[in-house]
Formats: structure tokens, C-alpha cells, sequence
């Protein structure tokens, strides 16, 4: 979490905080753009953003840091005002885990629509060249037929 007075000035952050950026306390505390750049956002969407927690008392923004080489991590950044102090609170939540496991899950709906997109294909082939046969098969052609066609039926 981070404290933050109301010229967006870090004045205090705590230890979970400064081991998720894997730096110092001293680098957030009194670093009046510190936050902009972890936030990742213009002075104009900082100003919207300070004016969204004024008007509604909350506002949250996520973004993607990497903290070292190949480590990148997602945070979820939650900032409340409290008008009887006139701080910012900022509360930081890695969200990397839930990031991942959801495009883990969309990768997963994709490949199996992709199968069944595939499988589908020559199920419509067989489909209607059965239907075709019925035309001129015989008695005993068509019980095959109809078992073919429950069986196209089952794949569906």
C-alpha cells in the first residue's frame, strides 16, 4: 500500500509493496512522479484519475511491469481518498496468477473451438452424402444408413 498526499507525493509505502517492484522504500517516498510512471498513465489520465477518486471515492487501474528481465507481473492498483486525512490510500494487488490462469483458460476454449470447428466440417460432408444414398438405397442400405446418421447425430 502506499500513502499518497494530495500533490500525488508518496509519504509512506509498506514492505509487501517495495518487494513487488523489487526496490527500495527510498525510491517511492517523496518522489512526487513515482507514481505515474508505476501507474503507467499521462498527467491528463492521472488528473481524470484523481478526479474519479474525489467524485466516487474509488478507482482502480491495472497494469503490466516487468521487475526484472522476464519477470513480468500485472498489478491492480485500488486507490480510495479519505477526506479526513486528505491522503490517497493505494492498495497494490498482483493479479499476475489470475491473469495468467484466465488467458490460460481462453487459450484453451480457442484450441476446442477450433477442434470442433474441424471435426464439424466433413460431419456436414457425411451428413449429406447420407442423405444422397437414401435416394437409391435399398431397405438393408437404409438401417446402415440410419446408423450412420445416429452415430453423425452422437458426434454433433
Amino acid at each position: 500500500m502506499f500513502i499518497v498526499n494530495m500533490e500525488g507525493t508518496i509519504v509512506n509505502v509498506n514492505k509487501p509493496t517495495y518487494e513487488y517492484y523489487n526496490l527500495s522504500p527510498d525510491y517511492f517516498i517523496g518522489n512526487p512522479t513515482i507514481l505515474m510512471k508505476l501507474l503507467q498513465v499521462s498527467d491528463e489520465e492521472a488528473m481524470n484519475l484523481t478526479e474519479k477518486v474525489l467524485a466516487e471515492g474509488f478507482a482502480e487501474v491495472l497494469t503490466r511491469h516487468e521487475r526484472t528481465p522476464g519477470d513480468v507481473r500485472y498489478y491492480q492498483y485500488c486507490c480510495y481518498y479519505y477526506e479526513e486525512t486528505k491522503m490517497f490510500l493505494v492498495r497494490v494487488e498482483d493479479y499476475t496468477e489470475k491473469i495468467t490462469h484466465n488467458e490460460t483458460i481462453s487459450m484453451t476454449h480457442q484450441m476446442a473451438a477450433s477442434i470442433a470447428h474441424e471435426i464439424r466440417n466433413p460431419m456436414t460432408t457425411l451428413k449429406g452424402f447420407t442423405q444422397l444414398l437414401r435416394g437409391s438405397a435399398s431397405e438393408e442400405s437404409n438401417k446402415y444408413l440410419d446408423v450412420i446418421d445416429d452415430e453423425i447425430l452422437r458426434m454433433e
